[in-house]
């Protein structure tokens, strides 16, 4: 055991360490994906199905913070107007930023 195992509310992490040749083969898989990233301007109008949604937001909410803090919020917006308010105001603040 190690120190602090034994505070209240410590939950031992529980996993299979995976064998090397496995653990390099999903590193370079990973390392590809990763690599294949961009960032675009150019978005889809397709609808994205609510509980996709919800399943990404939850994914991201899992995601460690310092003292477990979790200082981010997360928001789906609908409205078409309301998201181009958005871009306008991320925009400006973008040119303030970079300039």
């Amino acid at each position: 055991m190690g120190e602090g195992d034994d505070e209240p509310g410590f939950i031992r992490l529980e996993f299979a360490e995976l064998p090397p040749e496995e653990m390099l083969s999903r590193a370079q898989d990973f390392h590809q994906q990763m690599a294949a990233r961009r960032t675009t301007r150019h978005f889809s109008t397709r609808e994205v199905p609510r509980e996709l949604l919800e399943l990404a937001i939850k994914t991201a909410s899992t995601a460690p913070s310092g003292a477990h803090l979790q200082p981010w919020t997360f928001v789906a917006v609908a409205n078409q107007e309301l998201k181009s308010s958005i871009r306008d105001a991320a925009e400006i603040e973008e040119l303030r930023t970079y300039s």
